[in-house]
């Protein structure tokens, strides 16, 4: 009799502990679900010449976001930084130069998203006549830098690729995969703040042009590796 409401206990015991832990869990991805929803109609934006579409929060928190930014000032589209200042207030502490036309972003798909929720956001579009992919990424000293970036052209397939290191500045251009060059970049050249990505693509296809003047050079140019 005794073992039989030993057993018993141990079967409720097992059972409220096992409720408890669902319910904790429901919560816990109740709570992370209200961090990762993004929506600047509930944000209070610090500058009066700026308006947020489109955001992203970066890593697992509401701290800082990654953002689509319309100004006043031109027709462009900008992509900046948003940090926390005080309960749903924020304030752009980067932003790139212009980098889309209105448009181009109302008009073809997009995507803002940190999908790791490690601190590597990145902006994703595709438009008649280019995909763009940019992703970002902090340093130690507190500065959002370019750490990945792609452009294909959809006529030609012409494709440029860099991976970055942003401690280094050390720049690695290519088409696919190989051959490739590190190409130097200036340190200002790879922060968000200010960004052009027309001198960047330029930069980068001066890059591309060395490699293929190298290629006449050395006759295993398929693992051509130029580093400075």
């Amino acid at each position: 009799m005794r073992k039989t409401l030993k057993r018993r206990l141990m079967i409720y015991v097992c059972i409220i502990v096992t409720l408890l832990s669902v319910f904790t869990i429901s919560l816990s991805s109740a709570s992370d679900d209200n961090v990762s929803l993004f929506n600047p109609n509930n944000l209070s934006i610090l500058h009066d010449n700026i308006r947020v579409l489109d955001g992203t929060w970066i890593g697992d928190s509401n701290q800082e976001a990654l953002a689509i930014v319309e100004t006043l000032t031109d027709d462009e589209l900008h992509l900046g930084i948003l940090q926390k200042v005080a309960a749903d207030s924020y304030s752009v502490v980067s932003m790139s130069s212009g980098l889309l036309s209105s448009a181009d972003y109302y008009n073809n798909p997009h995507q803002l998203l940190d999908h790791m929720k490690d601190g590597h956001p990145y902006f994703d579009i595709t438009t008649d006549k280019q995909w763009v992919y940019i992703e970002f990424e902090k340093n130690d000293s507190g500065e959002w830098l370019v750490s990945s970036l792609l452009i294909e052209n959809r006529d030609s397939s012409e494709r440029i690729s860099c991976n970055c290191d942003v401690d280094t500045q050390s720049v690695w251009v290519f088409s696919v995969a190989y051959p490739r060059i590190n190409w130097p970049f200036l340190h200002e050249e790879l922060l968000l703040n200010h960004f052009d990505l027309h001198s960047f693509t330029y930069e980068c296809n001066r890059a591309l042009a060395y490699i293929e003047e190298e290629k006449g050079r050395n006759h295993n140019y398929q693992v051509l590796e130029i580093e400075w």
